[in-house]
């Protein structure tokens, strides 16, 4: 059997409309397609930008705890 992992697309249009196309299908009205790769670019930079804040607040910790 082959393990299937996804992402409701309703969920990541809240986040990231732009990653999301709305298709209409025989089976399902409004159905949700997710566009992984602007997924991924976004989670990338998010995860620059946190590790960012990250390194300023050690450094923040470190000079208040060197007082």
């Amino acid at each position: 059997d082959l393990l299937r992992v996804g992402v409701i697309g309703q969920e990541v249009e809240t986040v990231i409309p732009e990653a999301v196309q709305i298709q209409n299908r025989r089976e399902f009205e409004d159905f949700r397609v997710v566009s992984y790769d602007t997924i991924y670019s976004t989670l990338v930079n998010a995860v620059k930008e946190l590790s960012s804040q990250n390194k300023a607040l050690v450094e923040r910790v470190n000079a208040l705890e060197a007082k």
